[in-house]
């Protein structure tokens, strides 16, 4: 054992001033390093000759393994990764050396350039569907504007044809009636009258459910004869022409009323001097019911014909 240091001795004049020349260790101290820790009497290293006992080995984990192996799965023993991770272990002040750090494990997988690498790869991905997507929508709908435009029914006009001038009385029963007497004039009768149904504008067979036919007086606006008909079904582009029933029926209290003096004057007895009864001038007022709208769409013509009407009950 070395003998203890004598403080008496005289020393070189650097060291005399040192506080710490005359120190003797501790005997606690000593005696902890020399005694051999209880937890390490099994020792795994190769040189060592104690006999490796499983059931003694030591409880806490080895977290820096741990970390290790999972490392160890994904960068292979000899790779750079790895090399570095073994480096970090076995040097210390490489941690703090950035140089030696590579760049790809400073980034991180989840660094702000990866993510917009990522979001550019995933628009890249979705800009030919989402062109696509655009293109088949614009298709669709041009498709369904052109068939909304050809499938669309449109109003048919209507007229009276030009035999239709001329009515006639549906039968013998059904003569024209004045009424009682003069005190109460109505006119009663029947009529059946050529109507002209202009389907030009339709590119398909035009369906009406049912189609309402007003006459009235063109002077004064007073209806005074109507007719229906139902299931019609328009040719495209074409004109059809229907015959039609109407039911005239007027009543007024005075002999004097403007619509009945136009409706006797044509339609009434005549004195056998005057040549030719006058025409009558209406107005035609058609209601459609079209399938599939809610609506009614209405056709008006103030001058339906441009002679006139002339009257089969004169």
């Amino acid at each position: 054992m070395r003998p203890p240091y004598d403080c008496s001795t005289k020393v070189p004049e650097h060291i005399e001033h040192d506080p710490y020349r005359c120190r003797r260790p501790s005997e606690v101290a000593v005696t902890l390093a020399l005694e051999e820790p209880s937890g390490r009497t099994h020792s795994y290293l190769p040189y060592s000759n104690h006999a490796l006992d499983i059931s003694k080995t030591r409880d806490h984990a080895l977290y820096v393994e741990e970390e290790m192996g999972t490392k160890s799965l994904l960068h292979p023993p000899n790779s750079t990764s790895s090399h570095h991770l073994g480096s970090f272990i076995t040097d210390p002040t490489t941690l703090n050396d950035e140089t030696a750090i590579p760049a790809t494990a400073r980034k991180g997988p989840c660094s702000a350039a990866s993510l917009t690498d990522f979001r550019r790869y995933n628009t890249r991905q979705r800009s030919p569907r989402k062109i696509a997507a655009i293109i088949i929508l614009c298709i669709l709908l041009m498709l369904g504007a052109a068939a909304t435009f050809v499938c669309w029914p449109r109003t048919p006009q209507i007229k009276l044809a030009g035999q239709g001038t001329v009515g006639r009385a549906r039968g013998p029963e059904d003569a024209t009636d004045w009424g009682p007497d003069q005190q109460h004039p109505w006119l009663r009768t029947s009529w059946l009258v050529n109507v002209t149904l202009n389907n030009q504008d339709n590119f398909i067979p035009t369906r009406v459910n049912r189609l309402d036919v007003v006459l009235a007086d063109g002077d004064t606006k007073q209806p005074f004869a109507r007719s229906y008909a139902t299931d019609l079904v328009l040719s495209p582009r074409t004109d059809t022409q229907l015959t039609m029933l109407f039911d005239v029926e007027y009543e007024t209290p005075s002999l004097k009323d403007p619509t009945f003096e136009h409706l006797y004057n044509a339609c009434g007895p005549q004195k056998i001097s005057v040549s030719a009864p006058p025409a009558l001038n209406i107005t035609l007022q058609a209601v459609f019911t079209l399938p599939g709208i809610a609506w009614k769409p209405t056709v008006i013509q103030d001058s339906a014909l441009d002679d006139g009407f002339q009257c089969p009950n004169n």
